[in-house]
C-alpha cells in the first residue's frame, strides 16, 4: 500500500486544495483450502486498486471558520470484496476555531 499527497495554499484568497492518492496492491482475503491458514496461488484475492480523493478549503473570518469540500474515491471504484468502498462520496465540512492562528503567533 502507498500513499501520496500535494497540497497547496493560496494565502491571498484563504484558499487551500490537496489531491491524494492512495494504491492498494492484490492481497489475499480468504483461505479456500480451511484449515491449512495460508494463502495460496489458487485462494481468494481482492485485485490492486487506487483512489483518487481531493479537497478544496475555503477560510473566513481571519481563518476561525473553514468550509470544505470533499470527493472520495473520484473514480468511483467499487468491488464486492472491499465492502467499505461506497463508491464516489460528496462531503461538505465546516469547522470553527475558537482562537486563530494569529493569535498563537503572539504568544
Amino acid at each position: 500500500m502507498a500513499n501520496f499527497k500535494v497540497f497547496y495554499e493560496y494565502e491571498p484568497w484563504q484558499m487551500g486544495a490537496s489531491f491524494r492518492v492512495n494504491f492498494s496492491g492484490r492481497y489475499g482475503l480468504g483461505d479456500r483450502n480451511y484449515p491449512n491458514n495460508f494463502i495460496d496461488p489458487h485462494d481468494l484475492y481482492v485485485e490492486g486498486f487506487t483512489l483518487l480523493n481531493a479537497t478544496l478549503e475555503k477560510h473566513f473570518l481571519n481563518r476561525k471558520i473553514g468550509v470544505q469540500l470533499i470527493c472520495d474515491n473520484l473514480l468511483n471504484f467499487s468491488d464486492p470484496l472491499v465492502p467499505n468502498l461506497l463508491g464516489r462520496q460528496f462531503l461538505v465540512s465546516l469547522s470553527w476555531r475558537w482562537q486563530n492562528s494569529e493569535n498563537k503567533k503572539q504568544k
